[in-house]
């Protein structure tokens, strides 16, 4: 399941997006923060990764939106660690990138 962390780019700060944050609100994937001038901080919980950009897509046709930016993206966990899990990797090679020795 990701979770993906968006800013979304108010057109103007006079109302705080209160008209935006009420769509929001509404529906049960969505976590609004405090609006900061004309940037209202979003956490989008989406069943799948085509899910999320279709409502990537869909929030920037709201009334009152410029744009949305992307702060972060997560992923489910035991998700993740069953595709590593796995994966194949090559003779030697560490499993995670913590166990990679550093670039000079």
């Amino acid at each position: 399941m990701p979770v993906s962390g968006l800013v979304l780019i108010l057109h103007s700060p006079v109302d705080n997006g209160a008209e935006v944050m009420r769509i929001l609100e509404a529906d049960h994937r969505f976590t609004c923060g405090l609006p900061v001038g004309n940037r209202l901080p979003v956490v989008l919980e989406a069943e799948d990764d085509e899910t999320a950009r279709r409502t990537h897509d869909w929030l920037t046709t709201l009334p009152g939106v410029a744009g949305v930016q992307v702060a972060f993206v997560g992923f489910d966990h035991a998700a993740c660690a069953d595709v590593a899990s796995t994966r194949e990797l090559p003779e030697g090679e560490p499993a995670s990138a913590s166990a990679r020795p550093a670039r000079p």
